[in-house]
């Protein structure tokens, strides 16, 4: 393998990756590695970093209060990179894969979910007829906050009681003020049956809103020529 520094590797590296993963996950790239792994690499040559030089690495994000779960994230990624090494310049091997990874020891935080009398106490009370239909809408799907907000008319089917999950929509917003819309997040679309009261509740908005003379079947379920804003949704979910 010819000698790279790695700062200029890391720069090829993540031109390749914009063209193949979403722009959420991108920017989780870009802040990992510019943030916890070229400030400990810089100036040196991808060639001469090895086992030894990634356990120091491990130990300086360790020293420096690092929780051993996101070292462990940031790592998966410094893997990716000397896999693209591999595949692109024939570097020998990973140094990431022959690194002993850091064990983490803290207990496993309990997943927060709402029953359905919590969910009935939380509803009852949000007044804003629009913020309704979106809560009935995540609680009954279990559809993601993105994937909710993407929702168009096309994606419904009243007759069978079909909504099609096949978008999401990220928080980011492009320079020309274009929203970003993806696949769902696993990459693959999906089919929900509506159950009774969410039916009951998008049908009569529906026919509300087919009366109204700029209504189009692709407009935005939630927020019709924009969609909901995603901190105001937190916002209003705190707020009730």
């Amino acid at each position: 393998m010819k000698k790279i520094k790695f700062e200029d590797a890391v720069e090829e590296y993540l031109e390749h990756k914009k063209m193949y993963v979403r722009n959420s996950t991108y920017d989780s790239y870009y802040r990992r590695i510019y943030g916890y792994v070229v400030p400990f690499f810089e100036g040196k040559y991808v060639s001469t970093i090895d086992k030894k030089t990634i356990i120091e690495w491990q130990k300086y994000l360790f020293n420096n209060q690092i929780s051993i779960k996101y070292i462990n994230k940031i790592r998966s990624v410094l893997h990716n990179f000397f896999k693209y090494l591999i595949e692109y310049h024939d570097l020998e091997n990973n140094p990431v894969a022959q690194a002993p990874r850091l064990i983490d020891n803290a207990p496993e935080e309990n997943i927060s979910f709402w029953e359905f009398d919590e969910f009935e106490r939380f509803i009852r009370i949000v007044d804003d007829p629009e913020y309704y239909r979106f809560f009935m809408f995540l609680y009954y799907t279990g559809a993601r906050k993105g994937e909710a907000r993407a929702i168009t008319w096309n994606q419904i089917d009243f007759k069978k009681k079909v909504i099609t999950i096949s978008r999401s929509l990220e928080r980011a917003i492009k320079s020309t003020g274009e929203r970003i819309v993806n696949k769902p997040k696993n990459g693959q679309t999906r089919k929900l049956i509506m159950n009774k009261e969410l039916y009951e509740v998008l049908y009569s908005y529906y026919l509300d809103r087919k009366m109204n003379f700029n209504f189009k079947m692709n407009e935005y379920v939630f927020g019709v020529d924009k969609p909901l804003s995603d901190t105001t949704i937190t916002s209003r979910k705190n707020q009730y």
